[in-house]
This record gives structure tokens, C-alpha cells and sequence, in this order.
């Protein structure tokens, strides 16, 4: 059952794959997105015109709850010295659906974790201390911003997090086009306003869907609300292109603000349903 799970995981995610994008394999990126799923954050990046190295996942080759797979991703990062490491640690273990497991088991599956955990905290000081950034994302929700470990680096100056509401970034419901009410935190030490326009706040505008059951084909809800909105992805990717635009010409004028952001998303229909279910049920990118 579990082979299955994983093999319907990998042929979802590869729906959202965007055909053609460059991988920049040798030399200084801008941005490595770690456990990239869908790889969509990476592509938004590259699209933006960001150099975007090799994204860091299983399903590329990097088991980064094991020391090679860990080690490999630290040649990358010392090599190619990123500007920022994006890192979306797994939150299964963490998540408010585990109050139903047993205890005992729940510790244990976190317990396994803290070595994947501890190697994206020591990725964050590295990112410091080479005045470089780093963000790492989790549902708000996540029991993992509660572990001593990240609280600790959330105590660092220059370390701050807040809250994006995913609906407001367009993640609805495929099937009732129902926007779901799903928040990630992101910790980061970018400074602060510099990732302001992409924590939206629920307006309160339009009704929200369940995050549970399955659609029309079999797949789980929860599956298709790990990939991000294409919207959140091409926000976050503006926001680094101009940051680093604007710390290579020295010049604060070319940050990006809440007025471009709301000019060059909210106002953008098309981006709002992004992705929808075909005759046959199968997810169709827009990316």
C-alpha cells in the first residue's frame, strides 16, 4: 500500500513538471529549493530570470534523512554558493492529523526526522554566516515550529516568520473551484519588508473548501495542496529576483512593493485558477 501511495505521489507531481527550464549545474544560482516536489517553486525562479540550481528531492536523487544524500547537497551549497536555499521540510510527522496516531508511533516518526531537521538548520547558519539567505516553510499549523531546535533559530537576529494565507495566493478546489483555507509560516532572515507582499492575509471574500477526502479520480486533497500556487511561486520569485537586483546595482529603489505585487498578481485572473481537472480527472498544469 505504501509503494502505491508513493508511486501515485510521483506520477501527480510529475503533472505539474514545466517542460523546459535550465538547470544551472555549474557556478554561482540564485536560488535551490530543497525538497522541491513538483519542482514548481524552482521553475517559477528560473522563469523569473533567477539562475536556479539542481532542486534537492528524492525523487532527484537526494535522501536528505541520510548522510550521502546530505552530503551531496552540501557540495552544491559550498560550491555554488545560493543566494537563498529555499527548504520545504516534510511535514508528515508534525502535521495536526498525527493527534489520531499513537503516541508512541508519533515520536518515533518525529525522532526519525531530526537528523533531516537539524541538517536544514545547520543549512540555515551556514546561509548566515556567509551573509547569504535561507527560508524554510512549514504549515502554520506544524507542530515542528514548536521543537526547541527552531525555535532557537527563530530567536536569532535577523530571523523573523510570518504567515501567507494559500488562498489568497489562488489554491482552490479543482472540482468546486472553492478556495482552500490552508497557511504556511515561513522563517527567513531576508530583511524585513523585503518578503512583505507575499504574506497575504485571508480577505474573507469567498467561500473556503475542506482539506479532506479525495477527488473524482482517487487522489487524496491533501496530495494536490502540497504543490504550491503558481501564484505564491512567481511571487516569491519576483521578490528574490528584484532583492538581488537590487543588492548587486545598490539600489533600494528596485525592491519590490505591495503596489507591483498587487498590479502584477492580484489583478491577474488568469493566474486565480491556475490549475483545473479535465474531462478525465487528470490535474492539468497552466504553468
Amino acid at each position: 500500500a505504501h509503494a502505491a501511495a508513493a508511486k501515485q505521489k510521483t506520477k501527480f507531481l510529475d503533472t505539474f513538471l514545466k517542460p523546459v527550464w535550465e538547470i544551472i549545474s555549474k557556478g554561482k544560482i540564485d536560488l535551490l529549493e530543497l525538497f522541491s516536489g513538483s519542482q514548481r517553486m524552482s521553475a517559477a525562479a528560473s522563469a523569473a530570470g533567477n539562475r536556479v540550481g539542481q532542486p534537492i528531492d528524492l525523487r532527484t536523487g537526494f535522501d536528505l534523512g541520510l548522510p550521502e544524500g546530505q552530503s551531496k547537497t552540501w557540495e552544491i551549497i559550498e560550491s555554488q554558493e545560493p543566494e537563498c536555499v529555499w527548504m520545504a521540510i516534510v511535514c508528515t510527522p508534525w502535521t495536526s492529523a498525527q493527534n489520531a496516531n499513537d503516541p508512541a508511533q508519533v515520536a518515533a516518526a518525529r525522532q526519525k526526522a531530526m537528523p533531516m531537521i537539524r541538517f536544514c538548520l545547520e543549512v540555515a547558519e551556514y546561509q548566515m554566516s556567509k551573509g547569504r539567505y535561507f527560508v524554510i516553510e512549514n504549515p502554520a499549523s506544524s507542530q515542528l515550529w514548536t521543537i526547541k531546535e527552531l525555535r532557537a533559530l527563530l530567536s536569532e537576529a535577523g530571523v523573523s516568520s510570518d504567515t501567507a494565507h494559500l488562498c489568497m495566493h489562488g489554491l482552490q478546489d479543482p472540482e468546486s473551484l472553492k478556495y482552500y483555507n490552508k497557511s504556511l509560516r515561513l522563517a527567513h532572515n531576508f530583511p524585513l519588508g523585503v518578503l512583505d507582499p507575499i504574506f497575504l492575509k485571508c480577505d474573507h471574500s469567498h467561500a473556503h473548501d475542506v482539506v479532506q477526502g479525495r477527488y473524482r479520480n482517487g487522489l487524496p486533497k491533501t496530495l494536490y495542496t502540497q504543490v504550491y500556487p503558481l501564484r505564491f511561486c512567481r511571487c516569491f520569485s519576483k521578490l528574490l529576483s528584484h532583492f538581488l537586483f537590487s543588492l548587486r546595482s545598490k539600489s533600494p529603489e528596485s525592491l519590490y512593493s505591495s503596489e507591483d505585487f498587487e498590479a502584477d498578481y492580484l489583478d491577474n485572473g488568469q493566474d486565480r485558477k491556475s490549475t483545473r481537472l479535465n474531462s478525465s480527472h487528470t490535474v492539468i498544469s497552466y504553468a
